[in-house]
């Protein structure tokens, strides 16, 4: 951990753990050694939002900034069946090169069921990230649905100069959305 003032706050925590400081913020020791520091922070399966539950990623380290966790809300309530897989944790070793997964203002979720990859649910679940406040990206290592997808989107962009959609991404990883708080 190459911050000192962060490194003190896990100093005592093995990896995947986290804890409250007095002031109630979050914060965790991660698999890459980056430390989320989450103030104001809420638990999200206490908020009724759907974690992934896993060896080493219990629920209680999913947390988002209070207005964060709103929002998540709001949103998750138009997207059909979805799983939050990281928000103010990280379980990848590299880390994420985004700094608001590491100050409780952006999650990772997946969608789940048998249209988890439908064009249709996938544009739409941006939509319902728009009209709560927040963006969402798609990620996913399966180019012929991100080129599908990025086809919707440039034609809502072209419509929509002032509330643009953040283009799909072809990663290396699983299907899923990084949402991000504006």
């Amino acid at each position: 951990i190459n911050n000192p003032e962060k490194a003190k706050y896990v100093s005592g925590l093995k990896k995947g753990e986290g804890k409250y400081l007095e002031d109630g913020t979050w914060v965790q020791n991660t698999v890459s050694g980056k430390i989320p520091v989450v103030p104001d922070a809420v638990n999200l399966q206490r908020e009724g939002l759907n974690v992934k539950v896993g060896v080493g990623q219990p629920a209680e380290n999913y947390h988002l900034t209070r207005s964060t966790t709103n929002k998540a809300k709001e949103f998750v309530a138009g997207i059909g069946d979805y799983m939050i897989t990281e928000a103010g944790t990280d379980t990848i070793s590299k880390g994420h090169s985004n700094k608001k997964h590491y100050d409780g203002t952006a999650f990772d979720m997946s969608l789940q069921g048998e249209d988890s990859r439908d064009i249709d649910r996938l544009f739409n679940v941006m939509l319902e990230a728009k009209k709560a406040g927040l963006d969402a990206q798609y990620e996913s290592k399966e180019k012929s649905v991100v080129d599908a997808l990025n086809e919707r989107i440039q034609v809502w962009n072209v419509q929509n100069k002032k509330n643009k959609l953040k283009p799909a991404a072809n990663w290396p990883y699983a299907p899923h959305f990084s949402v991000y708080d504006n």
